[in-house]
Formats: structure tokens, sequence, C-alpha cells
């Protein structure tokens, strides 16, 4: 399957120290790497949607590599039936002429990232480089423009890094992205590969607190009519974001489940014909290299253990980076490392993703499975005759309707007799000259 979600990366990722390494230098001479030129990234992005690539997301900053004018380009450039486009602010300075050009890019949703519903709040664990002032001028210009120019369609979303600074201050969180015309509000944990995330995680008391007070989140939100992720954030991700599976070692009797973790054995004993490589791809909980290509100045990133690093690009065509080892290598990992609680940065299909893919992939095995030959002639035996049965119970159900609904009609033609006999002594009564001399009195009184 070719790559479905392509997040570009407007500023240089290397600068933050423990997120990305440059793994390989395209200057054999030099230290610092080359970076990729506005027509090497445009012909990626090109490829990218030839590859068929549905969901492009630009991430700014409050420096960005590129200029705005390639960007605006890109958007341009990117166009087909079901294509999606989005701007993930990260801090960057956008104008009211920045935000017309893509809004007339047909951008269909911007994302802000905030701290909290305060400035203090958003610099507690980052500098203050005035990415709040920009996010809060972005969003006023936004949402001032959709007012006076309601013919444009598309979302607002505030994304809220959690943290031990702002877990207490999510109501507040909820009204300012209200206020600032927000139709998505979303949660997320901190990146656990930056450097002072241990810091910035809530503890485990603060998680039992805040999913105390979850129903009033949700009921705010949906006052608010802004969609929302915290039903199943604040408790599959933040109180449990932290589970570790042990195998089960079985002594004695055969099973089908050993070798198998724990959190597989109950879907074996559901499915005990599906193979054991299937049913680790069925329940993992990241599918992020199965659909997701990251690319920023650098080229494009990918996992290498607990860092990303830039891989070359100038020598291969997209199709080949995403079909090739590096990518092989990552899926392995993934594969080999079973399921597990991980960060989740962004989404594939909304809220729930992950269960989503899971049940998809379920759903279509139990249809590939059913459709296959039975080898068994006396289980296809027992079938025919299920299924004859089922239709002579079915044919006695329409003979007893047959019978409710002829009673029903020599019922209705019964009544129908009465009333014609009424009707005709009624008219008489009426033409008689008893009923004249009455009605003749009744008016005299």
């Amino acid at each position: 399957m070719h790559a479905l979600v392509s997040e570009i990366n407007l500023s240089e990722q290397s600068l933050d120290d423990g997120v990305y390494s440059l793994f390989i230098n395209r200057s054999n001479d030099s230290d610092k790497p080359e970076f990729l030129t506005d027509d090497e990234l445009k012909d990626i992005v090109k490829q990218m949607t030839e590859m068929g690539v549905r969901d492009f997301r630009f991430v700014g900053g409050v420096s960005c590599h590129y200029g705005k004018e390639l960007l605006f380009n890109l958007l341009n450039t990117i166009k087909g039936e079901g294509v999606t486009k989005s701007i993930i602010s990260n801090g960057m300075k956008l104008s009211g002429s920045d935000i017309k050009k893509m809004l007339d890019a047909d951008v269909d949703r911007f994302e802000f990232s905030i701290s909290g519903p305060d400035n203090v709040t958003h610099y507690a664990h980052q500098a203050n480089n005035g990415s709040w002032e920009n996010i809060t001028t972005a969003l006023q210009i936004l949402k001032k423009f959709i007012e006076n120019h309601p013919g444009y369609s598309l979302k607002i979303c505030i994304n809220v890094i959690l943290t031990g600074s702002n877990w207490n201050k999510l109501p507040n969180t909820i009204r300012f992205a209200h206020k600032s015309g927000a139709d998505i509000f979303q949660i997320r944990l901190p990146n656990p590969t930056l450097e002072g995330s241990k810091v910035q995680n809530i503890t485990s008391s603060q998680a039992r607190e805040l999913l105390l007070i979850k129903d009033d989140l949700v009921n705010l939100c949906n006052l608010y009519h802004m969609e929302h992720n915290l039903d199943t954030y604040l408790q599959d991700r933040v109180l449990f974001s932290k589970r570790t599976t042990e195998e089960k070692k079985k002594k004695g009797r055969i099973d089908i489940t050993q070798g198998l973790p724990d959190f597989l054995v109950r879907y074996k004993k559901r499915f005990p014909k599906m193979e054991d490589s299937f049913l680790r791809y069925a329940t993992l909980t990241d599918y992020t290299p199965w659909y997701f290509m990251e690319i920023g100045p650098e080229g494009i990133y990918i996992p290498r253990g607990n860092k990303d690093g830039a891989t070359v690009i100038s020598e291969f065509l997209i199709e080949e980076i995403w079909f090739g080892d590096e990518y092989n290598q990552w899926r392995t990992r993934i594969l080999a490392k079973g399921p597990e609680r991980i960060h989740e940065r962004q989404t594939l299909v909304g809220l729930g993703e992950v269960k989503t893919i899971q049940r998809g992939l379920l759903k279509r095995w139990k249809e590939a499975y059913l459709a296959q030959p039975q080898k068994s002639t006396g289980r296809g035996n027992l079938l025919i005759e299920y299924r004859n049965r089922e239709a002579k119970v079915k044919l006695k159900m329409l003979d007893r309707d047959i019978l409710l609904l002829q009673k029903n009609i020599q019922d209705t033609k019964r009544r129908m007799d009465i009333y014609s006999k009424d009707k005709e002594r009624i008219i008489k009564l009426r033409q008689s000259l008893l009923f004249r001399w009455y009605q003749a009195i009744r008016r005299m009184l």
C-alpha cells in the first residue's frame, strides 16, 4: 500500500536537540547538511500526489527554512478528488493576506498548538519566542475572515500539549478554544523523544483526578459544539499511557496461544484459524510506517531507534524509498515489539483511528475466511440443513401473516356493510316531515 498521509516541515528539524539527527549528509566535504532546494521539494510533493497521497499537512514554525511563497505554490499545486490540505501553525506568523491565500488554495484545516489558555501557561515549558502572540493574532484574523466570508468551508483545530502545568486548566482552555472559533479540540502528550518531557508529563494522581472530571470536560465541548478526543484519549493515552505486556508460559497441556503475548491470547482464542503474523499486525497500536511519510529540509525522516534520521532522496524516487530497506526495517521493528502504548502525534482517520484500523482488518479477515470453500462436507450438510429449517420457519410466519390479513379484510368489509346501511337510514330520516318539524321547533326556541 502506498502512503496516504504526508507531513511537510517548513522549518529545520535538526535544530531541535534530541528529536532529529542527520543520518546521512549529502555534502561529503562539510559537516553541515545540504538542504533540499525549493525545486526539489516541489518535485517531492508532485511525486507524492501521483503516488496517491491524500492528506497533506504543512508544519510551520516561528522561524521557517522555506519562504511562504513556496508554501503557497505547493498548496496551489496539490489538487485532486478527495485530497485534503492542512496548516499546522506551530507558532508561525500569519498575516491577513497569508490566510487569504491559504483559503483561496482550498486549505481544509488550520491547527494551532497551545499549552494553555494564557501566555504564562503557554510559555511554562518553552522559550518565550512569540509563538503565543502569533497564534492568537492568527486566530483572531481567521475568525473575523470566516465571519465576513461564510462561503469558505474549513475547520479550526486547537491542539493542547497536556503537561503538569496545564492539566487543571483544561476547562478554561476549552473556553479559549470556543472564543477563538475552534471546531475541534484535541489534547496530546509531550513527545517522549523531547528533552524535558519527563518533567512536563503529568503524574498518576493528576491523571486520575483528570479522569474524574472527564464528563464535565466532554459536556463543555458538546455545549460549544466542538469535536474532541477527550473520551478515548484521557483513558487510553493519559491514565494508561504505559502498559507492558508479558508472555504467558504454558506448561503441561498444548495451547494454541503458546508463545503469544498475553494481549493477543483472547484474539487467538476468538480466531483460532488466524495466522500469528496477521494477528500481530491486526493488533498493533502504531500503523505509522504503513501510511505516513514525514519530510523536511533535511530529507525524509525515518525513525532509527530513539531518534529520527534524514535519508538521502536525490538519488531515489519517493516510491523507491517508501518500499525501500529503511522503511521496511522500521515496519519490522514495530512488528517485533508487538502491542504497546506509544505517543500519538497525528491522526489518520480521526478519533479512535487505531481501533478503527484494527476493526477493519479483523472484518476483512473474517470476510476472506468465510469466502473460502469449506473442506468439511459434514459442515456443509449441517449448513444446508440449518438454512432449510430457517426457510421453513419463515414460510410458517408468512402463512400466519396471510391469515391475519384475510381476517382483517373480512372485518373491514363487515364494517363497511354496516356503515352503508346506517347511512341509508340517516338519509331517509333527514328527508322525513318529522325531522323538518323538529328543526322548525328548534329554531323557534
